[in-house]
């Protein structure tokens, strides 16, 4: 019968860990992780037929660095918009507020004396943003949605357009 001692269980379970260890090493030292080649499959399975993998992957970099930019263009627009009514009255347009929405972004301002909405988009983006400044009493809040490009622009009642939705970051 075999005997079962402290100094043996912990030599064998050093063993099966180092030996894990080295296959994981072997497998990355011959070129791809398994990690890399499911994430490089995925990527492709998700690729229509006719669309190649860089260029869909050159698409999701593309909106990633638009949803960036906008996250950083609504941040400012909500401070410089609450400032700008602290002063008197919401400013009608992004250079009044100091702003500039660059070269990939197409944004258009809309303001009343009740609320202001700063529209997002752009031609390549899969993806649209509205943030929205609105006094409610002696009280300033801020409603952000993320959503359908085709729904920019429409009027709208309740915090969202039909086909965007609540978004935070």
């Amino acid at each position: 019968m075999v005997s079962l001692s402290i100094p043996g269980l912990l030599s064998g379970g050093t063993a099966a860990v180092l030996a894990l260890v080295g296959l994981v090493g072997w497998q990355q030292a011959s070129g791809r992780s398994s990690t890399e080649h499911l994430l490089a499959s995925a990527a492709v399975q998700q690729c229509s037929t006719d669309e190649a993998p860089s260029t869909h992957l050159a698409r999701r970099e593309l909106t990633l660095d638009l949803r960036r930019e906008s996250e950083a263009l609504i941040q400012q627009f909500i401070r410089a918009q609450m400032t700008s009514h602290y002063w008197g009255q919401f400013a009608s347009s992004l250079v009044d507020l100091g702003l500039s929405s660059g070269d990939l972004l197409d944004a258009q301002v809309e303001s009343d004396p009740r609320e202001t909405r700063l529209w997002l988009s752009s031609p390549q983006a899969t993806e649209a943003y509205v943030a929205i400044v609105k006094r409610g009493g002696a009280r300033l809040t801020s409603q952000l949605c993320k959503g359908d490009p085709a729904q920019l622009g429409r009027p709208f009642n309740g915090p969202c357009p039909e086909g965007l939705s609540s978004w935070s970051f």
